[in-house]
């Protein structure tokens, strides 16, 4: 893909949901707009994924979590700031798990929340078509959370 860096990126992602309610990073742009991003971040060398995931979620929203089972694999071309020296795009393979949290968990940021997190939220699942998420297409896949146990690879995701 042009414009594009080359090396590709791995990513865990918790989806965290209790009570009807999904726990979501809440995010705000230089320009000072709100969006909704879910808990998770880049695999580093030597990690494995749940390592890593459970490494993003003490960063991001001051858990540990209880990683269930893999919902879905996606390739994410993620758009690039326009000031980002000519790459417009990086290629993110994205692992996405069921996760849980304590029942006595209350969603705060984390010692290391994400460069754009102003907070951490639980919102209702019901409303998450009406928010600003990243990836854009996050709540198509979301609807059909908790119908199936079965991990999907959704290919190309937007």
């Amino acid at each position: 893909m042009e414009n594009s860096i080359s090396e590709i990126r791995n990513v865990v992602i918790g989806v965290i949901v209790r009570a009807g309610e999904i726990l979501l990073l809440q995010k705000r742009t230089d320009s000072g707009l709100d969006y909704y991003g879910l808990p998770g971040g880049g695999q580093d060398p030597g990690e494995t994924l749940f390592q890593a995931l459970e490494r993003e979620c003490l960063e991001e929203i001051a858990a540990t979590v209880e990683i269930k089972h893999l919902l879905y694999v996606a390739d994410f071309f993620k758009k690039r700031p326009p000031d980002a020296k000519s790459v417009r795009r990086r290629h993110l393979v994205e692992f996405v798990f069921e996760c849980a949290v304590s029942e006595s968990y209350v969603a705060t940021c984390g010692n290391h929340p994400d460069k754009h997190q102003v907070d951490v939220v639980w919102m209702d699942l019901n409303k998450i078509g009406e928010l600003a998420l990243v990836p854009e297409s996050l709540a198509d896949h979301l609807s059909d959370l908790g119908k199936t146990e079965k991990s999907v690879y959704l290919g190309a995701i937007k």
